[in-house]
């Protein structure tokens, strides 16, 4: 009863009531009453008695029983004399889902309030690096995952998350874990540093001790060793090593159909002998290198751990770059010394020059083959990079200081064996992990269990681990403890809240030092004061997480989980590496536009592209220097900028070998224009891929001529067929390409290629006719480039306070879009708006 009194108090939507005296209830009385009515109820139904309102009325229940009914053909029986003609059984479905998808949002209105949410896991994992500074430790491991909330497909709505006791204990374990390592006890663990560049008077290379063809190359080492490493221990190099200028060459390598490492070489440095080194701390590796391009191609420095032999045999990767310099740099790579305790990784250090567009390959495609490796019948010359090593140290276990940072940073300068100490550590930890002051009687309580624990433990700091443990499984760490709100108006926020809601609204994690000044200050809750707080975490780097998140959450790329590239189909791709490039151009391209404040007009239509090496080898444009995306011009690259140009949004809304129009329809108007159609009835079926017989334009009208399909598909399928000039890996193409088998007598199957002509034309529901994506992209631009920005709005208003936007909240939601206009139009002006409103600093 609050809820609907509040709904209708926001100005909610009313019922249709005009379509169902012109065209529902006419049609309902001459097909329906003869069966259903005062005279006769069959199956004790009627529907003289339904109330039209059912946006307010109580027989929601009924006009539901009518839409099974009539969208299944059940109803009028097939029998009878009197049936709807197909336009008037279109209309009452039509009327009917519009109307109870209206009763659904104001009947599930909470006026704003929203349900308790919890941390998110992607949150309680960084919250939990952040507060303990540890990386180490898989904080993931056994917490619930979130489920996606239907309407808007976001993993952070409150509605949608479970907790129970189980989570509980896992989340106790995963504090303890943390806090094992976050915190140390006794001096600084022992270790070794050594060293190796190329210097005369040493020989260790395997090829020329097996008398192999290979320059001879002279290795220095110096260890700082409390054993001795035997000499076949010592570093040593593999493959046709030379000396450059002082300094090794390392020939680029590659990996071949077998896995095998080929056509290069490296240093092979075992760490076997260190195995009475304490698992602790970190490895570090520091490699002084240059390098010198040859073309587009650009020398690429890799650090991997495992056996000596294959690759196929794991292999735990640390580390890599390009090589960009021409003068000696220092690269440095880390990696948790513990993870080199497992059994299975080996006890090898490889330090290779490798072919950047094969990072994390476990093997070659043929396509990868065709593209990378040397092919002896061909005397081609091959781009030859030069990657110059010039001295690597390795040191282990490495720590910057002792005690550690995240020692320092949870204990400071207090005793851990104190009393008052303790309260002090305490009160610390408790604000910064419950994003609140805590009270006295909270830090009594606690203190009162290190006490206990004190007790039972070996030493104070293993007490004071458990007693923090114990801290980060309360409810104040684990939700969000926003004020319960007292009668219909909204509450504010106070300081600590709203600096949670805005810390993980836009950096995902923990309020930082900054953000709890402002509180303890009183000047988060002014304008300026929040303005500013605003303004300077979109600044920092970690806002990354805002907007790569929420390209993930809008665009919906969780789809791409369950499509794969079928390289059968596409031949020329490497299909896993790819599909992830694709899925990171989608996130960067929505970030690009966001962080450089570009107006939401850029989102549909850009003058750019954001591609890394591999996606622009996949364009067939010129590559970009480095591993990062990076925004290009699109002008002479032959693509199109914007959302509906993305490799991933093709891809997801396919077979992997088929495009799917009728997906990428549905993604197109349920994503950006907020218009999700309505789930299909029961039992019907899907559109068949059969190339042989009927074009694809002539299938699906086919399936529409349904009775059952016609309604939904005559408003989906016109959106989704200007997308067919574009297959699933978001190449432009001329002709859909499909197969057929074929068995000879002795029961050999063959493949038989075919392809057929594309249709990308069609006349869209308001009757504006389209010809292929660029047609579709002026329509989104411009005819709806009203519902596009209310539909970006509610998004980003969803994702940052976690919960569906309601018929309640549209008057404050009106209020952000006049803030938005006001502010220049820009996308970030649009997450400024938004922190600013009332939506967002109340509840």
């Amino acid at each position: 009863m609050m809820a609907a009194v509040l709904t209708a108090a926001a100005g909610e939507p009313t019922a249709d009531l005009a379509t169902y005296q012109q065209h529902i209830k006419p049609m309902l009385d001459r097909t329906c009453a003869e069966c259903h009515s005062a005279k006769v109820q069959k199956g004790n139904f009627r529907v003289d008695t339904l109330d039209p309102d059912i946006v307010h009325g109580k027989t929601l229940h009924g006009w539901e029983e009518v839409l099974n009914k009539t969208q299944v053909l059940e109803m009028p029986p097939p029998k009878h004399a009197i049936q709807p003609t197909s336009d008037e059984r279109q209309k009452l479905l039509s009327w009917l889902r519009q109307e109870l998808r209206l009763a659904a949002k104001v009947h599930s209105s909470t006026g704003g309030q929203g349900a308790m949410r919890r941390l998110t896991r992607t949150e309680y994992v960084q919250s939990m690096k952040d507060l303990l500074g540890v990386t180490i430790v898989d904080f993931g491991q056994g917490f619930p995952e979130e489920n996606r909330n239907r309407e808007t497909g976001f993993a952070n709505d409150s509605r949608e998350m479970s907790f129970n006791t189980t989570h509980l204990a896992v989340l106790l374990d995963r504090a303890r874990a943390g806090l094992a390592e976050a915190l140390v006890t006794g001096n600084k663990p022992p270790g070794m540093k050594a060293s190796l560049k190329a210097a005369p008077g040493h020989i260790n290379n395997v090829d020329k001790r097996k008398g192999g063809p290979t320059d001879d190359v002279l290795l220095s080492t110096v260890f700082d060793l409390p054993t001795k490493v035997p000499a076949h221990e010592l570093p040593h190099l593999n493959g046709p090593i030379s000396i450059l200028d002082g300094a090794i060459s390392l020939p680029r390598g590659y990996r071949d159909m077998n896995g095998a490492y080929t056509h290069g070489g490296g240093i092979r440095w075992h760490i076997g002998p260190y195995k009475d080194i304490p698992r602790t701390g970190e490895l570090r590796v520091v490699a002084k290198v240059s390098g010198r391009p040859d073309g587009d191609q650009v020398p690429h420095v890799r650090v991997d751990i495992g056996y000596l032999g294959s690759l196929m045999s794991p292999h735990l990767f640390v580390g890599q770059t390009l090589v960009t310099s021409a003068t000696p740099v220092e690269i440095e790579f880390r990696m948790p010394w513990q993870l080199l305790a497992q059994p299975d990784l080996g006890n090898v250090i490889f330090i290779r020059h490798t072919e950047p567009d094969l990072l994390m390959e476990a093997m070659a495609t043929r396509a990868m083959e065709a593209r990378y490796l040397p092919d002896p019948k061909v005397k081609i010359a091959k781009p030859n990079p030069v990657l110059l090593l010039h001295e690597v140290t390795v040191e282990l276990p490495y720590y910057e200081s002792w005690p550690p940072p995240s020692h320092v940073s949870i204990v400071g300068s207090d005793s851990v064996d104190d009393a008052e100490g303790i309260k002090r550590i305490l009160a610390r930890f408790m604000q910064r992990a419950w994003r609140r002051p805590p009270i006295a009687d909270e830090i009594a309580t606690y203190a009162e269990f290190h006490l206990r624990t004190r007790a039972k433990q070996p030493g104070p700091v293993e007490a004071l681990r458990e007693t923090l443990a114990n801290v980060l499984i309360a409810p104040q760490f684990i939700y969000f403890t926003e004020p319960i709100r007292d009668g219909a108006q909204r509450s504010p926020l106070n300081a600590w809240a709203l600096a949670s809601r805005l810390a993980y609204g836009l950096t995902g994690t923990l309020p930082d030092s900054a953000l709890q000044a402002a509180c303890e200050k009183g000047d988060l809750t002014s304008d300026a004061g929040l303005r500013r707080e605003a303004e300077r975490l979109l600044a920092d780097p970690r806002s990354d997480r805002l907007l790569l998140g929420f390209a993930d959450a809008y665009l919906g790329l969780q789809a791409l989980d369950g499509v794969n590239i079928n390289p059968e189909f596409f031949t020329a791709v490497e299909p896993g590496p790819l599909k992830d490039a694709m899925r990171d151009e989608a996130r960067h391209f929505l970030a690009t536009v966001f962080r450089k404040n570009l107006p939401s007009a850029s989102l549909i239509n850009a003058d750019f592209l954001v591609v890394d090496r591999r996606m622009a080898r996949h364009y067939g444009i010129p590559l970009v220097p480095g591993n990062d995306f990076v925004a290009v011009p699109a002008a002479g690259s032959g693509r199109q900028g914007g959302i509906l140009h993305l490799s991933a949004v093709h891809l997801m809304n396919s077979t992997g070998e088929h495009s799917h129009p009728i997906k990428r329809a549905v993604w197109f108007r349920r994503n950006l224009l907020d218009q999700p159609p309505g789930d299909p009835p029961p039992a019907v079926p899907s559109v068949p891929e059969d190339f042989s017989g009927l074009s694809l334009t002539q299938r699906l009208i086919a399936h529409r001529n349904k009775d059952a399909c016609r309604d939904c598909h005559a408003s989906i399928d016109p959106y989704g067929l200007p997308f067919e000039g574009y297959d699933p890996t978001g190449l432009p193409r001329n002709e859909a390409k499909g197969r057929y088998f074929v068995f000879d007598m002795a029961g050999g199957r063959h493949t038989v290629w075919t392809g057929q002509a594309i249709e990308c034309t069609s006349t869209l529901p308001d009757g504006t006719a389209v010809t292929g994506l660029d047609d579709l992209r002026a329509y989104l631009g411009g005819a709806t480039k009203e519902r596009f920005d209310r539909t970006l709005l509610n998004r980003l208003a969803s994702y940052l306070l976690g919960r569906t936007m309601e018929f309640s909240d549209q008057p404050l939601l009106d209020d952000v879009a006049k803030r938005w206009t006001d502010a220049g139009g820009g996308t970030r002006d649009l997450v400024l708006a938004l922190v600013l409103s009332p939506l967002f600093r109340t509840r």
